[in-house]
């Protein structure tokens, strides 16, 4: 018995199921703007984490983070302020993201634009409006998923497999029909099937275990073999039947 199906209707609030749908989508709403707001701000350190590379000398990028100092055991020789708080890793990932936005996703005014916003301490509304625009409609896990710079769970790639199946689904165009088969292909058909009765095979000049092959083997026998050792009525029985059957070939290669 469903457990379920026992709670008496008058203990269920309509109301309350509303209410609970309604703060159901407003957290479902807030976790997709936190997530596009996660990956719009992973786009803007991305760009000037670009910028800070291309501005700092050879073979001090390495520098420039707290981890790095950790891993050396050395105290850290600039305030602060002055290292970043991530591993090089983490702004690795920051760029490569930033990379795959602009060079496959933006045309070469938008990435323009977007180069701007790089060297700005403040986005103005027009900035901020730009970088709206060009976030990816996927998280920034989803994005790093695609790029393979993290690894799926296996929900996570299941849901994904499931997902391109559907796409490919949809993009395949229903098959076509049948078309109806001709005449001749018809009589051809009908010319293999008699020949796979008769001789074992459609193949022509082919003969395998079939009715032609078995008769063919007692021809060759003689006159001692299978034949000999039947009564007279059963004899008369397969000449009456050859004889029709000659007849009737006779027939039909003379039509």
């Amino acid at each position: 018995m469903d457990l379920l199906t026992t709670i008496p209707a008058a203990e269920i609030s309509i109301p309350q199921i509303n209410a609970l749908h309604t703060a159901a989508t407003q957290l479902a709403d807030e976790a997709r703007a936190k997530a596009n707001a996660a990956t719009s701000m992973a786009l803007l350190i991305g760009l000037k984490l670009t910028a800070l590379k291309a501005a700092t000398p050879h073979g001090q990028w390495e520098k420039l983070f707290k981890s790095a100092e950790k891993q050396a055991g050395k105290a850290n020789r600039n305030h602060d302020s002055d290292l970043l708080d991530f591993t090089v890793r983490t702004a690795l990932k920051y760029i490569a993201v930033t990379a795959e936005v602009m060079n496959r996703r933006l045309t070469a005014e938008q990435a323009q634009a977007l180069q701007q916003i790089a060297v700005a301490e403040q986005l103005a509304p027009a900035e901020a409006a730009l970088l709206e625009e060009i976030t990816p409609p996927e998280s920034l896990r989803q994005l790093y998923i695609q790029m393979g710079i993290v690894k799926p769970t296996r929900r996570e790639a299941h849901a994904m497999a499931c997902n391109e199946a559907a796409e490919h689904y949809d993009r395949t165009p229903p098959p076509e029909p049948p078309a109806a088969p001709s005449i001749a292909s018809k009589i051809e058909a009908k010319q293999k099937e008699a020949r796979q009765y008769w001789f074992g095979t459609d193949r022509a000049g082919h003969t395998r275990d079939s009715t032609y092959a078995l008769l063919e083997f007692a021809l060759r026998e003689g006159l001692t073999g299978r034949f000999s050792r039947m009564s007279h009525p059963d004899l008369s029985l397969l000449h009456d039947l050859f004889t029709d059957l000659a007849k009737q070939t006779k027939t039909i290669l003379n039509a």
